[in-house]
C-alpha cells in the first residue's frame, strides 16, 4: 500500500482583511498517481500545524475537492479576523481513507503579511530543483519570481529540442508558482521515458533544469 505523497509547496498567493488564497500542488491517491479521494484543509491561530496537532486545527469550509496528482490548484478561504495570526497545513486522503503526511505549514496574519514556517527568503527568479527527479508518475517544481504580473512562458522539452507540454504561458503571481508534471503531452499521449528540459523565459532571461523520466 502505498500512501498519498506529502504535499510540500503549499503557498499562500494573496491576503486581505478576511480571506487568503492558498496554491499547492496535489498529490494522488497512490504517491503523485490517481486522485486522492478527497483533501482536508485546517487552520490553527495557536501555532503551526504538524503531523502531531493537525486534527485539533479547524478545518476550513467549504470542503475542496482534490484534482488529479501532479495538478496545481488553488482556492480562497474567507471568514478570517483581520489583525489575527492563522497557520494553515494540509494533507490528502486515499480511497481506504489513509492519510498522507501533514504539508507544510504556511502563516499570515489576514490583513498583513504573510510568512512560511520556516520562514522563507525573498524569492529570485528562475526554476527550482524538480521533484522527484528521475520519476516515474509525476514531477512538480517551483517557477520562481520577484515581480508579480510578469509574463512567463514555462514548457517542457525533449532532448532533441522539440517541444512537448507547455506549463505554463501567462502572468506570475509573484513569489512560488507550483507546476506539477503528469507525464503526458500537450495531446494527452504518455511521454516516453528519457531526458527532458524544464525552460522557463521571459523574453530576455531563461532558466533549463534537466529531468529524467524513468521506466
Amino acid at each position: 500500500m502505498t500512501l498519498p505523497s506529502r504535499v510540500v509547496d503549499l503557498a499562500i498567493l494573496n491576503v486581505w482583511p478576511d480571506s487568503v488564497e492558498l496554491q499547492w500542488t496535489n498529490a494522488g491517491d497512490d504517491d503523485w498517481s490517481g486522485t486522492a479521494s478527497s483533501l482536508v484543509i485546517r487552520r490553527s491561530t495557536s501555532g503551526p500545524l504538524t503531523d502531531v496537532n493537525f486534527t485539533a486545527g479547524v478545518r476550513l469550509q467549504p470542503a475542496v475537492t482534490p484534482e488529479s496528482g501532479g495538478s496545481v490548484q488553488r482556492t480562497t478561504f474567507r471568514g478570517l479576523t483581520s489583525g489575527t495570526q492563522y497557520w494553515f497545513a494540509l494533507r490528502h486522503v486515499d480511497e481506504a481513507g489513509n492519510g498522507a503526511l501533514v504539508s507544510n505549514c504556511v502563516s499570515i496574519t489576514a490583513g498583513g503579511t504573510l510568512s512560511g514556517v520556516p520562514e522563507s527568503p525573498s524569492p529570485r527568479w528562475g526554476l527550482e530543483t524538480p521533484t522527484p527527479n528521475p520519476f516515474v508518475g509525476s514531477m512538480v517544481v517551483g517557477a520562481m519570481s520577484p515581480e508579480a504580473g510578469e509574463a512567463v512562458r514555462i514548457s517542457l522539452l525533449d532532448a532533441a529540442g522539440r517541444q512537448v507540454r507547455v506549463l505554463h504561458d501567462g502572468f506570475h503571481p509573484g513569489g512560488r508558482l507550483a507546476l506539477g508534471w503528469d507525464g503526458h503531452d500537450d495531446s494527452g499521449r504518455v511521454a516516453p521515458a528519457g531526458v527532458y528540459f524544464l525552460v522557463m523565459t521571459n523574453g530576455r532571461t531563461t532558466d533549463v533544469r534537466k529531468i529524467v523520466r524513468a521506466r
